[in-house]
C-alpha cells in the first residue's frame, strides 16, 4: 500500500527530468469486463498476484515501459521500496538506450571447494577468467538465483554449468526470460574432473524439465570429432642423465574443433569468430514443432564425420584405436552443438503458485516449529520468528516476442581449466569462447556497432584445418624445397669454385692479364 502511494511521485520525478520524452498512466485490469486483463495476460503473461504467505484476494501491480516499438517489463525488487523500484525503472529505461554500459547478470557454480569434497568435479568448473573478460566492457553482476529474483538491473543474463538448481532458481531464470530477456546457457548433461584421471560424472543442471518444456533437449552422449583441437600432455624424458619436461600434443576427439562451415554466419552473432573448441559436448535435440512460431537458428555444428558415444571413458587408447585413441562410430553426421530460440515463450510455471511463495511457507513453517520449541521450553521466543515474510505471488506466464535463450551444449568450455588448457596448445592466450560469449551479449542487446569494431581487430586469422595426407603433402612439400635450396646453393657454390680455378690457370698461362 505504501509503494502504491509513492509511485505516482515517483514516476512524477522521471517526467521532470524526461520531459516531453516521458509520459505515464495508470489502468484497472479488471475495468470494462476485463478486456485489459485479458490483453495483459495474452501478450505478457500477466496475472494477479497475491502478497503474503496467507490466502488473500488478488490484485493487480506490473509495471512496464513502451517506446513505440518494444515494450519492456520491469520487475519488481524484493524490498518492494521506493528506492528499489527508481532502480529497476532506470533500469527498464537504460534498455532503450545504445551506448551505455549494459548490465552482465552472471551465475556461476557456488560452493566449488563443497561440491569437490562430495566427490563431484567443482573446482575445476571456475570462471574468473571469463567473469575477467566482460568486465573490460561491460558492468558484470554475480547474481545469486537462490533469492528467486535476478538483479532488476540485469539487461542479460548468462549462466554458466548450472548445477541442482532449485525449484526458486530456475524460477529466477524463468521470469527473467518472460519479461523479454536473453538467457545465454552453457550447460550440458556431463562434468568432466581434471584432477588426475580425466573423468566423467552425470550433471543434473535442474534444466532439463525446463528446457524440454521449450521444446530444447541433450542427447546424454557425448560427441567426438576427427575434426579436433589437441590435448597438452607434460611429459617427462632423460636427456644426458637430466630430467627435460615437455608438452607434447595429442588428438583428443572430444575437443570439437569447429570452424567456419559449423557456424552460422547470417546472424551476426558470430562475428569476428573463425575458429570455436568445444569440449566435451553433447548434441542438442530441437523440437520443430514446439518452435514452430519462434525463430531457431543453428549456431554451431560439429563437422560431418563426427560421431557420438555414450561412454564415460573419456581417456585415449593410442595402442588400441591407433591415432584417434578411441573407437570410431558408425554413424556419422553433424551434430548440433549451440542453438538460438527466439520468440514468445510460456512459462512452465503458468498456472501455478509461485515457488517463492512455497519456500517463504516452508521456511515460516520452520520458523514457527523453532518458537514452539523455545516456548515450550521455556524461552522467550523470537518475535521476528512470528512475523510472517512479505512475498509476492507474482508469476509471468508469457514472454514477448524478444525474449531469447542461447544455448551452448558444454559445460566446461568457459572454464578456467579449459581455457588454460587450450592456450597450453596453441602457444598464446585462447580467447575466443569468452568472445562468443561477449558477441551474445553485444548482438542480443543490439550494440551491433560494438560487435563490428570488435570482429575487425580482435581475433587472429586462424589456419585451415588439414587431413593427414595434406599434412603429409605439405611436409615433404617443405622438405623438398629445403633440400633444392641445398642443391642450389651447392650448385652455385661449384660453379663460383670453377670459375676461380679457370681464371687461375689463365692466369699463370698468361693467356689473361691480371
Amino acid at each position: 500500500v505504501q509503494l502504491k502511494a509513492e509511485l505516482p511521485a515517483l514516476l512524477e520525478e522521471f517526467k521532470n527530468e524526461g520531459g516531453d520524452k516521458f509520459s505515464f498512466s495508470f489502468a484497472d485490469p479488471e475495468a470494462e469486463g476485463g478486456q485489459l486483463a485479458g490483453q495483459l495476460s495474452r501478450d505478457f503473461g500477466m496475472q494477479p498476484m497475491v502478497a503474503g504467505l496467507l490466502p488473500s484476494q488478488p490484485f493487480w501491480f506490473h509495471l512496464a515501459i513502451d517506446n513505440g516499438t518494444e515494450t519492456v517489463q520491469v520487475p519488481l525488487p524484493v524490498e518492494l521500496d521506493r528506492a528499489g523500484v527508481k532502480t529497476a525503472i532506470t533500469a527498464a529505461l537504460k534498455r532503450f538506450s545504445k551506448g551505455i554500459l549494459k548490465t552482465v547478470a552472471l551465475a556461476t557454480p557456488q560452493n566449488a571447494a563443497a561440491r569437490g569434497q562430495l566427490g563431484r568435479p567443482g573446482p575445476d568448473n571456475t570462471f574468473q577468467l571469463l567473469q575477467r573478460f566482460l568486465e573490460q566492457e561491460h558492468r558484470v553482476v554475480p547474481v545469486d538465483l537462490s533469492t528467486g529474483q535476478v538483479d532488476p538491473e540485469a539487461d542479460i543474463l548468462v549462466v554458466a554449468a548450472p548445477d541442482a538448481l532449485k525449484p526458486e532458481q530456475v524460477f529466477a531464470l524463468d521470469q527473467f526470460l518472460m519479461q523479454g530477456g536473453t538467457v545465454v546457457l552453457a550447460t550440458s548433461p556431463f562434468n568432466v574432473g581434471l584432477q588426475g584421471r580425466l573423468e566423467v560424472t552425470e550433471n543434473r543442471s535442474g534444466l532439463e524439465d525446463w528446457l524440454a518444456g521449450h521444446g530444447i533437449r541433450f542427447e546424454r552422449t557425448l560427441v567426438l570429432d576427427p575434426q579436433n583441437a589437441a590435448f597438452p600432455v607434460p611429459m617427462e624424458r632423460q636427456v644426458s642423465g637430466y630430467t627435460v619436461q615437455e608438452t607434447h600434443l595429442l588428438n583428443y576427439p572430444y575437443f570439437v574443433d569447429i570452424r567456419h562451415d559449423g557456424m552460422q554466419r547470417d546472424s551476426g552473432l558470430l562475428t569476428g569468430i573463425d575458429q570455436l573448441s568445444l569440449t566435451w559436448a553433447s548434441p542438442v535435440a530441437v523440437d520443430a514443432e514446439k518452435n514452430r512460431e519462434r525463430r531457431v537458428v543453428r549456431l554451431l555444428e560439429s563437422s560431418p564425420g563426427s560421431w557420438t558415444s555414450p561412454s564415460f571413458d573419456i581417456q585415449p587408447d593410442f595402442e588400441r584405436y591407433g591415432e584417434t585413441g578411441f573407437a570410431t562410430g558408425t554413424d556419422t553426421g553433424r551434430q548440433l552443438l549451440g542453438v538460438l530460440v527466439e520468440g514468445r515463450f510460456d512459462s512452465p510455471f503458468r498456472g501455478q503458485p509461485s515457488p517463492l511463495v512455497e519456500a517463504a511457507r516452508r521456511t515460516q513453517a520452520e520458523r514457527d516449529k523453532a518458537a514452539a520449541g523455545q516456548e515450550t521450553g521455556g524461552a522467550a521466543a523470537d518475535p521476528d520468528n512470528r512475523k510472517p515474510e512479505s512475498v509476492l505471488g507474482k508469476v509471468l506466464e508469457r514472454s514477448p516476442e524478444s525474449a531469447r535463450i542461447i544455448l551452448l551444449a558444454s559445460n566446461t568450455f568457459l572454464a578456467d581449466t579449459s581455457l588454460e588448457l587450450a592456450s597450453g596448445a596453441g602457444g598464446s592466450r585462447y580467447l575466443n569462447p569468452l568472445q562468443l560469449v561477449a558477441n551474445a551479449i553485444d548482438w542480443s542487446l543490439a550494440d551491433r556497432d560494438l560487435l563490428s569494431i570488435r570482429g575487425r581487430g580482435h581475433f587472429a586469422r586462424t589456419l585451415v584445418p588439414m587431413g593427414a595426407g595434406a599434412r603429409a603433402f605439405w611436409e615433404y612439400l617443405n622438405y623438398g624445397l629445403a633440400a633444392a635450396g641445398l642443391l642450389a646453393v651447392w650448385g652455385a657454390h661449384r660453379l663460383v669454385l670453377a670459375r676461380t680455378r679457370r681464371r687461375e690457370r689463365q692466369l699463370v698461362a698468361g693467356e689473361v692479364e691480371a
